[in-house]
């Protein structure tokens, strides 16, 4: 009995959700990037970066897969398992900047801070997030699409 499968049809189930969900926590993400790098009392490091780059990194993600998913005259290049590695690719991703965001909180100074702790917030619910459609959506799909049609014989 596969433990998955009450998960798969739950996720499954509300794939256009999540989708919208990870878009507007990009969104967010990269606000909260943009407010890091303009913040001028915390000297710009990789914890201040990092944010902005990968919601740029997510959002070209999110619109492949909307495009490959959405417009017929992209179908063609979608791929089951390109969105399972890329949505297993942004979960790890994501979680690398949560890591390392919060590793640059020590060093903040005033209102970074703040800035700093959302950011550090939005890599997580992003990592979480990736790693439902990861494990939920595109792994199954994934691995459907490799199993062979039984032909019935004459």
């Amino acid at each position: 009995m596969n433990p998955f499968a009450a998960f798969f049809a739950f996720a499954d189930r509300f794939n256009r959700t999540i989708h919208i969900t990870q878009a507007v926590l990009v969104l967010g993400a990269f606000i909260t990037g943009c407010a890091l790098l303009a913040d001028s009392s915390m000297p710009r490091s990789r914890s201040t970066t990092l944010v902005l780059v990968y919601s740029i990194k997510s959002a070209l993600f999110l619109f492949y897969q909307y495009l490959t998913t959405h417009v017929d005259r992209f179908r063609r290049f979608a791929s089951p398992r390109a969105n399972f590695f890329l949505d297993a690719l942004d979960c790890l991703l994501w979680f690398t900047a949560f890591i390392i965001s919060c590793m640059g909180g020590k060093r903040c100074v005033g209102s970074s801070c703040t800035t700093i702790g959302i950011a550090a917030a939005f890599a997580l619910l992003l990592t979480v997030s990736y790693f439902i459609t990861a494990v939920g959506i595109s792994w199954p799909k994934w691995r459907s699409s490799k199993k062979v049609q039984q032909m019935d014989q004459v």
